[in-house]
């Protein structure tokens, strides 16, 4: 990294297909997975009508519908983007704000991902370490934010390649877990023949 521009948007070099495999790797997150089933077990199945207006989204993402003009700013941030559009005042409000809630985010999204882990794990809710009896929620939520802090050490490079091969490695685990169930769907209509 020899720039901010390397730090904050990796130099500029990613493409079409890197940052659409690495965006959808970085929606792969436990948060997400939890957020939806909460959302199906509250509202039912009403509220996934959503995810039926993909074909939009993927037309928007490959015609570059406002993300081209974005880019062709060369603006590093959404801030810096708005003060060239429109005002500092706004940019000021504009970064105070997705400050405010970037802080919000890492303080709620490694909780629930650490209850996540407790829950899915079968962790113990407390652990003894030298007679102290520690909170495993606390232990495994700084763990969770550190190894997010040394990850974006490295800047958008290292989300990058962090995301993308996390992108890979789930769409095989999707293609295994379809496969599966249509060898078990099909496998036990064929037995009840």
């Amino acid at each position: 990294m020899r720039s901010v521009s390397d730090f904050l948007a990796a130099g500029r070099t990613a493409r079409r297909y890197l940052l659409t495999v690495t965006s959808g790797g970085a929606g792969h997150a436990a948060v997400r997975i939890i957020g939806t089933f909460e959302m199906v077990y509250k509202s039912g199945f009403a509220s996934t009508w959503w995810p039926l207006l993909t074909p939009v989204g993927t037309l928007t993402y490959l015609t570059g519908f406002v993300t081209y003009r974005f880019r062709e700013t060369r603006a590093l941030t959404l801030a810096q983007f708005l003060e060239i559009r429109y005002s500092r005042k706004l940019r000021l409000f504009a970064g105070m704000l997705m400050f405010i809630s970037g802080v919000l985010n890492m303080g709620i999204f490694p909780a629930v991902g650490a209850r996540f882990f407790i829950y899915f794990c079968g962790i113990p809710q407390t652990i003894h370490i030298g007679g102290i009896q520690l909170s495993t929620l606390s232990l495994i939520t700084v763990a969770l934010v550190a190894f997010a802090v040394y990850l974006t050490l490295g800047g958008q490079i290292t989300l990058l390649f962090t995301d993308f091969f996390e992108g890979m490695t789930t769409q095989f685990a999707f293609l295994l877990v379809l496969a599966f169930l249509f060898w078990a769907l099909t496998g036990t209509r064929s037995r009840r023949r």
